[in-house]
């Protein structure tokens, strides 16, 4: 979810900058193909709980196949399934897109948190037999 775009792909300051008439914005607000447009403004992404600022139209992030995975993957973190009954239940592709869309959250997080450490020191250690008699 992108707040303030509604189901939205694109931004009037995208649709400005790309020179299109506005009697033809309506059509292309809803329009996914990506344009390429960097914005001025930012906007939040917010998705699996977790918000972020992007500079771009939401268009130029994801890819068009992927959409009804992404789509269905907010669900899944909440817990709803794709279909009535447990796991066992689910189509195969779905599960496993689902758990690819998490691996490869996961490794977006890990490079964040890696990145966030470099250059700051490590806690200090203490000593094991230092530890042996605080027990």
């Amino acid at each position: 979810m992108v707040y303030g775009l509604e189901g939205r792909w694109h931004t009037v300051e995208c649709l400005q900058k790309r020179g299109l008439p506005a009697p033809s914005w309506p059509a292309e607000l809803k329009n996914p193909a990506p344009c390429g447009t960097n914005l001025t403004l930012g906007l939040v992404w917010e998705y699996a709980g977790k918000k972020e600022e992007i500079r771009t139209c939401p268009a130029n992030v994801a890819d068009l196949g992927l959409v009804p995975f992404l789509n269905l993957y907010g669900a899944w973190e909440s817990g709803f399934l794709w279909t009535s009954g447990g796991i066992a239940q689910q189509p195969a592709i779905y599960v496993h897109a689902m758990n690819l869309i998490a691996a490869e959250i996961q490794k977006i997080e890990r490079e964040k948190y890696q990145e966030n450490r470099k250059g700051k020191p490590e806690a200090p250690r203490v000593p094991k037999r230092i530890m042996r008699k605080l027990r």
